[in-house]
C-alpha cells in the first residue's frame, strides 16, 4: 500500500509500502531519487531490483490523483516515502 497527500502548496506525497519476507536492507532516499517521476510500472521495475522485495503497493492521495499516478510519480524526493513491511 502507498499514499499520497497533496498540502497547501499543492505538492503531492506519495508514500510506498514494500513486501518482502525478510526486513531488507533498502536505501530508501536513492530509491526515491531514482522513480521520482517515473510512471508506477517503471518505478516497480526500479524497486523490484532491490533484493529481497516481493511486492510493491501504492496510495496517492488525494485519491483523484490516483490515475495520474499510473502515469507519473511526485518528481520530487521529498513527496516520495517508502516504508518497508516484511511479509
Amino acid at each position: 500500500m502507498s499514499e499520497a497527500k497533496t498540502d497547501k502548496n499543492e505538492d503531492t506525497t506519495l508514500t510506498l509500502q514494500l513486501r518482502a519476507p525478510l526486513v531488507p536492507e533498502i536505501d530508501a532516499p536513492k530509491i526515491e531519487s531514482e522513480i521520482g517521476g517515473k510512471s508506477e510500472s517503471q518505478a516497480t521495475k526500479v524497486i523490484s531490483q532491490a533484493p529481497g522485495i516481493v511486492r510493491v503497493d501504492y496510495e496517492v492521495e488525494p485519491a483523484f490523483l490516483a490515475p495520474l499516478s499510473k502515469i507519473i510519480l511526485p518528481i520530487r524526493k521529498e513527496n516520495i516515502k517508502i516504508e518497508i513491511v516484511k511479509e
